[in-house]
C-alpha cells in the first residue's frame, strides 16, 4: 500500500492557493481566479504524479554488508519497476525510524530489474536487525510525500573500531615479560638462523645474537611448533571497555591476515584455539555484540 501526505511546502502552497481563490471571489476578479485554478490544478497533478511515481515498485533480496566502525557498511538490494514507465528520484531508508541510510536513485527505467549496492556508515558497534525498508519520494514538485514499506528482516553486524597496538607492539611487550635466561633449544634439531617474523614462538629467538647485535634472529629447527597468539580481555586492565574491544578486534584482524592461530579470551565466548574464516567471523561477531543488546533496530 502506498501512503501519501502533503509536505510542509505542499501545505503552504495549498494555503496560498486558497487565499488567491478567496481574493478572486471577493473582488470578482477573473484573472486572479484563473491563477488560483491553475495553481490548484498543479496541486492536484502533483498529488497524482507523486503517488503514481511509486506504483509498481518492489524492493527485495536485501542484504546487509557488515563492516567496522569508522569504515563503510552497505546494503545490497534489487529494485523491480514492474510498469512500463520510468520512476524518478526514489529514496530508500532503513532503521526503526527509517533514519539510515538515505539511498538516492535518480532514475529507474521502465520494466527494469536492477541489482544495486550502496554504502553508508554506522557509528555504533553491535548486531543490527532491520525488519522493514521504506521507499519514498517527493517527485515532481516536492508538494507531496509518498512512501511504501516492504518487509525485509535483514541482519548484519557493525564490528568494533580497529584501534590500539598492532602485533609488533604486542610482541615488544611480550619480550619484556619473557625470562630469557636458561631457555633450551627443545624444538628439534637446529638447522640455521633467519630473521624473526611476528607470530613465531619466542622460544625460537637466539638471545645471544640479540644481546650482541640488537637484532631478532630465529633458530630454524627440523620440527617447527605452531605458535598461537592469546588475546585476553581481562589482561587489558589499563583500558576502558570500548578500548579493550577495539584492541582485541585489531589483533584478531591482523592474525587472520597473517593466517596465524589465535585464542580469544572474552567473557561469554568459548576460548578455543583456531584460525580460518568461520572462526574469524565468530570472533568479530562476539566482539561486536559484547556488552550490547542482542540487536539494534
Amino acid at each position: 500500500m502506498t501512503y501519501l501526505i502533503p509536505t510542509s511546502a505542499g501545505v503552504y502552497f495549498l494555503f496560498t492557493n486558497v487565499m488567491i481563490l478567496f481574493i478572486g471571489l471577493v473582488y470578482n476578479n477573473n484573472s486572479i481566479l484563473l491563477i488560483g485554478f491553475i495553481l490548484f490544478t498543479i496541486f492536484l497533478i502533483s498529488m497524482i504524479y507523486t503517488h503514481f511515481n511509486l506504483s509498481g515498485i518492489v524492493v527485495d533480496n536485501c542484504e546487509f554488508i557488515s563492516g567496522f566502525v569508522g569504515e563503510h557498511q552497505g546494503l545490497k538490494y534489487t529494485i523491480d519497476n514492474q510498469v512500463n514507465a520510468k520512476r524518478h528520484a526514489l529514496n530508500l531508508a532503513l532503521g526503526k525510524g527509517f533514519e539510515i541510510p538515505k539511498i538516492f536513485m535518480r532514475e529507474v527505467a521502465e520494466k527494469q530489474y536492477q541489482k544495486s549496492e550502496k554504502t553508508f556508515s554506522l557509528l555504533k558497534r553491535g548486531k543490527y536487525n532491520f525488519l522493514k525498508i521504506k521507499v519514498f519520494t517527493t517527485y515532481p514538485f516536492g508538494l507531496f510525500y509518498a512512501w511504501v514499506i516492504f518487509d525485509t528482516d535483514i541482519t548484519g553486524y557493525v564490528y568494533p573500531e580497529l584501534k590500539g597496538q598492532n602485533l609488533h607492539e604486542k610482541l615488544k611487550t611480550s619480550l619484556r615479560e619473557v625470562d630469557v635466561t636458561g631457555q633450551k633449544d627443545d624444538l628439534g634439531e637446529f638447522r640455521e638462523h633467519k630473521k624473526y617474523s611476528v607470530g613465531e614462538s619466542l622460544k625460537k629467538i637466539d638471545w645471544k645474537i640479540y644481546a650482541k647485535r640488537d637484532s631478532l634472529m630465529s633458530k630454524v629447527y627440523a620440527e617447527n611448533e605452531i605458535f598461537t597468539w592469546t588475546f585476553s580481555y581481562a589482561s587489558l586492565m589499563h583500558l576502558d571497555e570500548e578500548e579493550k574491544i577495539s584492541q582485541l578486534t585489531k589483533w584478531v584482524v591482523e592474525c587472520f591476515a597473517l593466517n596465524q592461530r589465535w585464542q580469544l579470551k572474552l567473557p561469554g565466548f568459548s576460548p578455543v584455539i583456531n584460525r580460518g574464516d568461520d572462526f574469524y567471523f565468530s570472533c568479530l561477531q562476539a566482539l561486536a555484540t559484547f556488552g550490547t543488546q542482542e540487536g539494534h533496530d
